[in-house]
């Protein structure tokens, strides 16, 4: 009898557990290389080839992925990270950071020549960004 139990619960866990990844045609055919969701229906998604010169995208769903479209961008250099304090106020980075406070237009925040990796925003002014050869930068306006 335990080993019936046993048994039912070996096979019960992984189907109860499972999650079901679904495919999202995101229209573009260039690297995608951060994702950043602050609420269950938007997401912006920031990339570009860093190597072989990919040009910088960003694009927003507000539908929790099925439509997706994308922003236009004040640069062509391919973006790394991207993080969002809310559905509206997001900052991108790779060899500059872009910043939007209306979720539709992106502006040079910083225009330094680094290569960035990654962004961190913890509100509207607070944010941080890693790069290569140990760069860092901060703001807190």
């Amino acid at each position: 009898m335990r080993l019936k139990i046993l048994l039912f619960l070996l096979f019960l866990v992984p189907v109860v557990t499972a999650q079901e990844w679904i495919f999202l045609d995101s229209g573009v055919t260039n690297d995608l290389n951060s994702i950043s969701c602050p609420n269950e229906q938007t997401c912006y998604v920031a990339g570009g080839a860093p190597y072989i010169g990919g040009n910088a995208v960003i694009l927003k769903t507000e539908d929790a992925g099925e439509n997706w479209v994308s922003q236009p961008l004040p640069t062509t250099s391919p973006l790394r990270g991207i993080d969002c304090v809310d559905e509206r106020t997001c900052f991108a980075a790779g060899g500059e950071i872009l910043k939007t406070v209306n979720g539709e237009t992106w502006t040079i925040a910083d225009d330094r020549d680094a290569i960035l990796w990654d962004v961190d925003a913890t509100n509207s002014t607070h944010a941080v960004a890693v790069g290569n050869l140990g760069t860092k930068l901060r703001t807190v306006d």
